[in-house]
């Protein structure tokens, strides 16, 4: 699993907001203390006008990420990544481009 390959997907459908989180940056922004981020397991995105959380979960589901976290939470998008993720970048860029 790469969470780099994952925010560079994200960035298709707007701005990443969060990717690994520390302890304390965790705390600061009001982070749940299991969050998936801590782990480096998840990615926030704030969805660029007229994208929406459904488009964004089916692109990363189309890539071959297992999402066992996927949250619309109203102003971004929460994806959470199981350890089945690691789509191949041949699959990434096909499923980039299908959804732009």
């Amino acid at each position: 699993f790469s969470l780099a390959a994952a925010a560079a997907l994200a960035s298709r459908f707007g701005r990443v907001t969060s990717t690994h989180r520390s302890p304390e940056h965790n705390r600061r922004v009001g982070g749940v203390p299991n969050s998936w981020h801590l782990a480096g397991r998840a990615i926030d995105i704030a969805r660029a006008p007229g994208v929406s959380h459904g488009e964004i979960a089916a692109a990363f589901r189309a890539a071959g990420y297992h999402l066992i976290e996927s949250l619309d939470e109203g102003d971004h998008t929460h994806l959470a990544f199981g350890t089945a993720s690691a789509p191949a970048s041949t699959d990434l860029r096909r499923a980039a481009h299908q959804n732009l």
